[in-house]
């Protein structure tokens, strides 16, 4: 291979810099402009992404399949206790027995919700459509 056939990269100045990312801004404000405008990414997103809630949804529905597969026994409320999902829903050693029922049932009940939008995102994968969770 001859040295001179190769692609020599230069370091920009900060001016030519500057004067590049202007036209890339104004290249990308005129293509978000004209209707139609198509990604170059092999598949599009459904919506944006919030990777905490991926995050989370995913790990619940990695212990609820796990709990329903035998490897682990804990509730609904016990997988949301260990995972904090709500903070105002954590149980104390002092709460009323009212009290600490509704906790679990709010804790229960989020963790049935991550774990639900988590199928629906399963499934809507096949479909071509990350990260949809309706």
């Amino acid at each position: 291979m001859d040295v001179a056939n190769l692609n020599v990269l230069r370091k920009l100045t900060r001016e030519q810099e500057q004067r590049v990312m202007g036209d890339v801004f104004v290249w990308w404000q005129q293509a978000r402009q004209v209707e139609g405008y198509l990604s170059t990414a092999q598949y599009r997103l459904y919506r944006p992404v919030s990777t905490p809630t991926l995050e989370i949804q995913l790990a619940v529905y990695d212990a609820v399949t796990a709990k329903r597969r035998g490897e682990s026994f804990k509730t609904l409320a016990e997988i949301g206790v260990d995972m904090k999902l709500v903070r105002t829903a954590m149980p104390r050693a002092g709460d009323h027995p009212h009290d600490a029922a509704q906790k679990r049932n709010i804790m229960a009940a989020t963790v049935s919700r991550h774990f639900r939008a988590a199928q629906r995102m399963i499934a809507n994968v096949v479909k071509g459509e990350f990260p949809n969770s309706r």
